[in-house]
């Protein structure tokens, strides 16, 4: 009879329920993340996430100039959302150069791929908003490589009027 009434009065069978969490309240977003709109904790609304921002994209390629000939080859291309990253190709696609070259011919492109330096100052020439550029000659062509900052526009190749074959 007693659980009878404790029911007919709101306060259940007497048995302990599992406690009710709630999620954590979202800390303060620090200064100078995003924009300022709906959910800041200044303004108890919740439910826009704070926009992120823009992160910098680096235009890569690899172009081949051939001796005697007016037209320049694209043979490589690619974009990379860090310095490193771009560096990284260029890198590889040098070395990949480099192993179709003759030995004499891939000597420079060799030490350019293992100088530390080299890759440290194409960085830091990446990373302050400047472009990087490497060229490597044989006797029957000329090839660039080449790292930039996009600024929101299509690049312009190398030796080329048209922009970037995207």
């Amino acid at each position: 009879m007693r659980s009878g009434l404790r029911r007919a009065l709101g306060f259940g069978s007497g048995r302990r329920r599992a406690a009710v969490t709630h999620p954590p309240s979202r800390p303060p977003q620090p200064a100078g993340r995003g924009l300022a709109c709906r959910g800041d904790s200044e303004m108890g609304a919740v439910g826009v996430r704070p926009v992120e921002p823009l992160r910098s994209t680096f235009w890569c390629s690899a172009v081949a100039f051939p001796q005697g000939a007016g037209r320049s080859t694209l043979f490589g291309a690619h974009v990379a959302h860090d310095a490193r990253r771009s560096v990284r190709w260029l890198q590889m696609r040098v070395s990949q150069l480099a192993d179709q070259l003759y030995l004499g011919e891939a000597q420079p492109a060799r030490a350019w791929i293992d100088d530390l330096d080299a890759a440290a100052a194409a960085m830091r020439a990446l990373l302050a908003g400047e472009s990087y550029s490497l060229t490597v000659r044989d006797d029957q062509a000329t090839y660039v490589f080449t790292a930039q900052v996009s600024m929101g526009t299509e690049p312009i190749l190398p030796g080329r009027g048209t922009s970037w074959p995207m």
